[in-house]
């Protein structure tokens, strides 16, 4: 995986975490609930970058997971430690070429 793929992917996933915890925000929705419902749209985002549908599954379980156990009220906050999560993560992808 080249560095702009791994931004590209970092990105994509910034993107989709910040609108849902948004959404769950605004309505006042169970953050754990979201992240349960939301692993499968993470798992697309990763199965664009690692070939392997079983190891993208792990990592977005692993991402929500981690979300559900920082989030604390504040957005930016649970986004940025989601970029380093997500970057520590790429470091040990199996499939991911040119690491």
């Amino acid at each position: 995986m080249n560095v702009s793929s791994r931004a590209d992917m970092n990105d994509e996933i910034t993107t989709l975490l910040r609108s849902g915890m948004s959404e769950t925000k605004r309505t006042g929705k169970n953050v754990g609930f979201w992240c349960e419902n939301a692993t499968p749209l993470f798992s697309q985002i990763y199965k664009k970058y690692v070939d392997s549908t079983v190891d993208s599954y792990v990592y977005a379980s692993h991402l929500m997971y981690f979300i559900h156990t920082v989030y604390a009220g504040d957005i930016d906050m649970c986004v940025e430690m989601a970029q380093i999560f997500v970057e520590s993560q790429l470091c040990d992808m199996p499939y991911a070429n040119d690491l």
